[in-house]
């Protein structure tokens, strides 16, 4: 959806426009984008209706279960399908083979990410490991969304 689309007669645009119109506007985008959006989904579920079978052909051809394959159909029309991994590990059976190791070993081996939760910060009584920990935290503030709201 464009400027051109919202409804705002020239020589009016959008830095000129009243909270009415920007309001109007705003909510017929909105609705544009979700019927856009709902189309797209559909057309995306019946292409992979039509086409499952070939991905899945192609992945077993190609001996592969993850990745990028790509493969020729009709009309003219080729298909590129990717199917993305991602590992999830058992956090308590890290923890004990962590238990097991060197400190060297441990750094070494996992990907260890410290944060302390608001609540248990805000909770800990004063003292050295609050410095500590005040001194290692860093806060960030996000930019303020704006919403308009209509008068009821």
């Amino acid at each position: 959806m464009s400027e051109e689309d919202l409804d705002l007669s020239p020589p009016l645009t959008i830095e000129s426009a009243s909270l009415s119109a920007l309001y109007q506007g705003l909510n017929n985008a909105q609705d544009g984008i979700a019927l856009y959006a709902k189309t797209v989904s559909s057309i995306n579920a019946e292409i992979n209706r039509r086409f499952t079978g070939n991905v899945e052909a192609a992945y077993k051809a190609a001996g592969k279960e993850h990745g990028a394959v790509k493969g020729e159909l009709h009309d003219g029309f080729s298909y590129k399908a990717d199917v993305s991994k991602k590992v999830k590990w058992d956090q308590p059976k890290m923890k004990a083979i962590a238990a097991d190791l060197e400190w060297a070993q441990i750094d070494h081996i996992f990907e260890i990410k410290f944060s302390v939760k608001e609540t248990i910060f805000k909770a800990l009584m004063p003292g050295p490991i609050v410095d500590s920990l005040t001194d290692a935290r860093e806060v960030k503030y996000g930019d303020p969304k704006i919403e308009l709201v209509a008068a009821e």
